[in-house]
C-alpha cells in the first residue's frame, strides 16, 4: 500500500509524491489521517521557506493540525485498530530539563511535524502514543483538525489565567485569534474585542460573538472610547506584527497583561519599553500548546459551533489550490481544511462534512 505525501518542492509549490508506508516502531501508532488544519505557519513556508532568517531546507513535508483513523498500533493498550484520534504534532523527549518539568513544548528534542518530522499532509503518518487524544464518534474530524489550535489558545489561558469578570482584546481574527476567543468564552469572559486588518474577517468575529471587532485603524481608538481610556486588562497579540504588538501595549491597562502567540516574520520587533514599565506590564510569551489536546476535547466534546470557521476545504489531491486560497486571503477564507477521501483509506461512519 502506497502513501500519499505533499512536499513543499520550491517556494509557492507543492507537489504529491508516493512512498511506502513506514515501518512501525515499539509504541507507534499508524494514523490514516482525515482531516489537517492550514496554518498560518504553513503558509509562512509556503511563501517564505521559513520563519524570519530561519530557512528551512527543500523539499519539506508540511501539516501540524491533524486528526484520523488509527489503522495499525503498537501501543494496543492504548490505542487500537479504528480509534478515532486527533494529534498532538510535537513528539517530546520526556528526558530533556523541560520535558521532566512538565513543559513538553520547549523539548529540546522535539520532533514536530511538518519541521523536522513528516507532515500531516499525508494518506498515513506514523506517531508515538503519547501524541494521540482519543476524540469522540460524534466529533467531526474537521473540527478535530481545530484542536491543535485551540491548545494554543488554552495554553496561553493556562499561562496567564485570565479572570473572567475582566476584558480582552485579541489582535489577529483569524483562526488562532477565533479559537482563543472561544477559549476566554468557555471560561466565562463576557467583555472580548476583535481586531484586524481584514474587514471581512472583523464581521466574521462579530457573527461568532465577539463584543466588538474592528478594523485595525479604529481599533485603538474605538476601544480606548468604550473602556474610559482605560484599556483592556489583557490584550493578546495572534497576529505576529510590528503594529499588532504596538497596539497590545498601548491598549493593555495598568497592571495588565499582554499575551504574544502570534509568530512573527521578522526578527526583531520593537516595542516601547516605558509605556510597559510605568504601566507595570507582564508580558507572557506562548509557544505551541503544552499537554492540552486531552483538554480540549472534552472542552469541545459537545460543541462543534467553531467548525463554523471553516469556510473552505480541499482534497489532498487539490492541496495546492488550498494553500493559495489561503496566501492570497481570496473568497473571504478564515480556515481551510485538506481532507482525505482517498480509496487506499479505511472509512469512518462519521460523515467527513457533517
Amino acid at each position: 500500500m502506497k502513501n500519499r505525501i505533499a512536499r513543499l518542492v520550491k517556494l509557492g509549490k507543492i507537489a504529491i509524491f508516493e512512498e511506502n508506508l513506514p515501518t512501525l516502531q515499539k509504541d507507534e501508532v499508524l494514523v490514516a489521517i482525515k482531516s489537517v488544519g492550514i496554518c498560518g505557519s504553513d503558509i509562512h513556508y509556503f511563501l517564505e521557506g521559513g520563519l524570519g532568517s530561519f530557512k528551512q531546507k527543500l523539499p519539506m513535508e508540511m501539516g501540524h493540525e491533524p486528526a484520523g483513523m488509527v489503522i495499525n498500533s503498537l501501543a494496543q493498550e492504548e490505542f487500537k485498530k479504528g480509534d478515532r484520534v486527533t494529534i498532538e504534532p510535537g513528539r517530546a523527549c520526556f528526558f530533556c530539563k523541560w520535558c521532566v518539568s512538565g513543559r513538553q513544548n520547549l523539548c529540546l528534542n522535539v520532533k514536530f511535524m511538518g519541521a523536522n518530522a513528516p507532515g500531516a499532509l499525508a494518506d498515513y503518518v506514523v506517531v508515538h502514543k503519547s501524541q494521540l487524544a482519543k476524540i469522540p464518534a460524534k466529533m467531526p474530524f474537521k473540527m478535530a483538525a481545530l484542536l491543535e489550535p485551540l491548545g494554543i489558545g488554552l495554553h496561553a489561558v493556562n499561562l496567564i489565567q485570565p479572570k473572567n469578570t475582566e476584558s480582552a482584546v485579541i489582535f489577529g481574527a483569524g483562526p488562532i485569534g477565533l479559537c482563543l476567543m472561544k477559549i476566554l468564552q468557555k471560561t466565562g469572559m463576557k467583555e472580548i474585542y476583535l481586531v484586524d486588518t481584514l474587514p471581512y474577517r472583523v464581521k466574521f468575529a462579530e457573527k461568532m460573538g465577539a463584543t466588538g471587532a474592528y478594523v485595525y485603524r479604529d481599533a485603538v481608538a474605538k476601544i480606548k472610547k468604550i473602556t474610559n481610556n482605560v484599556g483592556a486588562t489583557y490584550t493578546f497579540d495572534a497576529a505576529g506584527t510590528q503594529d499588532s504588538i504596538t497596539a497590545c501595549g498601548e491598549l493593555v491597562s495598568v497592571g495588565g497583561t499582554v499575551g504574544l502567540i502570534g509568530i512573527p516574520t521578522e526578527d526583531l520587533i520593537i516595542y516601547n519599553p516605558h509605556r510597559l514599565r510605568t504601566k507595570e506590564i507582564k508580558i507572557q510569551n506562548v509557544r505551541r500548546s503544552n499537554q492540552t489536546m486531552h483538554d480540549c476535547v472534552k472542552l469541545f466534546s459537545d460543541d462543534f459551533e467553531l467548525e463554523r470557521i471553516i469556510t473552505h476545504s480541499f482534497d489532498l489531491n487539490d492541496v495546492q489550490k488550498g494553500f493559495d486560497l489561503v496566501s492570497k486571503f481570496k473568497d473571504n477564507v478564515i480556515k481551510c481544511v485538506i481532507t482525505n477521501n482517498s480509496q487506499n483509506q479505511p472509512h469512518d461512519h462519521t460523515p467527513l462534512n457533517k
